[in-house]
């Protein structure tokens, strides 16, 4: 039998551990760039990762987003008029009295960040078919009204 050193087994047990470790925290890093839209109140947050593959969402006011449960937060934000998801990017319409968006993306960013890492909801299909049920009813009743 091959003799090793008693530390020998406590660094091979200890390098194992480690691999274990690695591949099961492995939590997606989520990067946030910014592009400029034609409207100058308007900014783009494009994520290294897709948001609403397929679909996009335009949430004009508050009131409206409970089919987005991070188009609720970013409304927290005092400065944020409307939000619109599709694929990979968020779009954000800030107030007119926020003087400039230098001021805030960073804010935005960080927030948007965190947000994704955590694993946050982007967009709640249950509600948004909720959503899309009422608005059909509401036509019909409208159509059998007029």
């Amino acid at each position: 039998m091959e003799s090793r050193p008693a530390h020998f087994d406590y660094f091979c047990i200890r390098i194992q551990f480690k691999r274990f470790i690695m591949i099961t925290t492995g939590n997606t890093i989520v990067s946030i760039y910014t592009e400029m839209t034609p409207n100058p109140e308007t900014m783009k947050f494009v994520a290294n990762k897709l948001l609403y593959p397929g679909k996009s969402i335009d949430i004009a006011e508050e009131a409206h987003a409970i089919a987005s449960p991070l188009a609720k937060e970013l409304f927290s934000f005092p400065f944020i008029k409307s939000v619109f998801i599709a694929s990979n990017f968020i779009t954000l319409t800030k107030s007119a009295d926020t003087e400039d968006w230098q001021d805030v993306i960073p804010t935005i960013k960080t927030f948007l960040k965190d947000y994704l890492e955590a694993g946050g909801v982007v967009v709640n299909e249950e509600e948004v078919a909720k959503f899309k049920q009422e608005a059909t009813n509401t036509v019909h009743a409208d159509c059998l009204f007029h």
